[in-house]
């Protein structure tokens, strides 16, 4: 199964990013705003979204901003276009190997109802 080029996750570019702002604090202008946003937000240090940091000592949390139908759109265009869709082949043999797994579970489930039918019935025999 070919498959594309290994991409850095957006966690690492964002880190690399950060490092390179940290470096260079010139640059930190031209950074992503999704980066900025992330950065402000605590991504990355072990505060996710809705944890308060300790030192705010649960007082407030941070708001997210608010942002408009047309930016919501322009963020989501950018996340679908950093997955990595499978290739037709990987679609084709996933979608078998999903057939026969169905197949197994049917016959399995089909065995184990015939085997607890018969001991049903026997047990059912000796009460009468």
């Amino acid at each position: 199964m070919a498959r594309r080029a290994n991409k850095p996750t957006r966690a690492q570019r964002l880190k690399k990013q950060r490092r390179q702002a940290a470096a260079d604090p010139q640059k930190q202008g031209g950074a992503d705003p999704a980066a900025k946003q992330l950065a402000a937000a605590g991504a990355g240090t072990g505060e996710h979204e809705g944890n308060v940091p300790a030192e705010a000592g649960g007082a407030a949390q941070a708001k997210k901003p608010k942002v408009g139908p047309f930016q919501f759109i322009q963020q989501v265009r950018q996340e679908v276009s950093k997955v990595t869709w499978p290739t037709r082949n990987e679609t084709v043999v996933t979608t078998i190997m999903v057939f026969i797994m169905v197949v197994l579970a049917g016959i399995f489930f089909f065995l184990v109802d015939l085997v607890l039918r018969q001991v049903m019935q026997l047990i059912l025999r000796l009460a009468s």
